[in-house]
């Protein structure tokens, strides 16, 4: 009979996993939509307003990943999120945290994917049109749908290299 190896982690291991990965997938999505609204928005504009505008809705959120990523056991601390339970450690039988962080990445970048293919597609057949109904070639921004497609490969990476991406994460929890 082979050897049988029952995994479990903390309470608080588990949600800097998760407060982790839900940093990851918001410095995609909010860092690329800032970018994409603030964008247009600068390039129709020459005034420090503006910029200071663009310089804030980017900062934000990248300031919001370094908490997430960085700080995610202050975070647990502050919300008190490990508290509260029966039992101190989750049970998961013979499913390593490895495992358990692979499916969680792959499953992130199968969100991005599933996102934003539509969008992208959407994007496309705008600018289409956009060509086919004016002779201005360039009324349809391009900023959208390069915006998608970067999230599109992203969310590729994500799904193709879930392996190495998860062991780096908890790589970076098991220095903390």
């Amino acid at each position: 009979m082979p050897f049988s190896y029952s995994y479990s982690m903390t309470k608080k291991d588990f949600f800097i996993i998760i407060i982790r990965l839900f940093g990851l997938y918001l410095l995609i999505g909010v860092l690329f939509n800032s970018i994409s609204i603030s964008l247009p928005y600068i390039l129709n504009s020459s005034d420090v307003i503006s910029y200071v505008i663009v310089l804030i809705s980017t900062l934000i959120p990248l300031a919001l990943f370094i908490l997430l990523i960085f700080k995610a056991e202050n975070i647990i601390n502050l919300l008190k999120l490990d508290k509260g339970f029966d039992e101190e450690r989750i049970d998961f039988g013979n499913i390593e945290a490895i495992h358990i962080l692979k499916i969680a990445v792959f499953i992130l970048g199968g969100i991005i994917l599933v996102d934003n293919i539509p969008i992208f597609i959407n994007h496309i057949v705008n600018s289409l049109e956009s060509r086919i109904n004016s002779d201005n070639m360039n009324s349809y921004p391009k900023y959208y749908w390069i915006a998608s497609f970067i999230k599109i490969i992203i969310g590729y990476l994500f799904v193709t290299y879930f392996d190495i991406i998860s062991q780096k994460l908890l790589k970076n929890n098991s220095e903390d």
